[in-house]
């Protein structure tokens, strides 16, 4: 499972690096596909937040049904990816 997430995840950082379009960058196949996987993705999807944050709120949050970013912080990286981990340590990942 890591394996193939990992490559999703690689192959969605390649080919959405150029795009500062938010819409597209959870349109990517990949993307979607990390999301098709569910629950098992969160371990990794956390991981990745922590050792460099990027936008996999969306993800996250289509997958868990939760939300923890503070409205206020929407658009913050570097908050909202806190609000995640903090989510994540709450839930026992």
């Amino acid at each position: 499972m890591f394996q193939t997430l990992n490559y999703l995840a690689g192959q969605w950082r390649e080919e959405v690096k150029f795009t500062s379009s938010i819409d597209e960058m959870i349109s990517h196949p990949c993307y979607q596909a990390i999301i098709t996987i569910g629950i098992p993705a969160i371990p990794f999807l956390l991981k990745e937040l922590q050792e460099r944050p990027d936008h996999w709120f969306a993800a996250l949050e289509a997958i868990t049904g939760d939300d923890p970013v503070d409205p206020g912080d929407l658009g913050d990286i570097r908050k909202m990816t806190e609000a995640w981990l903090r989510w994540g340590q709450q839930h026992g990942y």
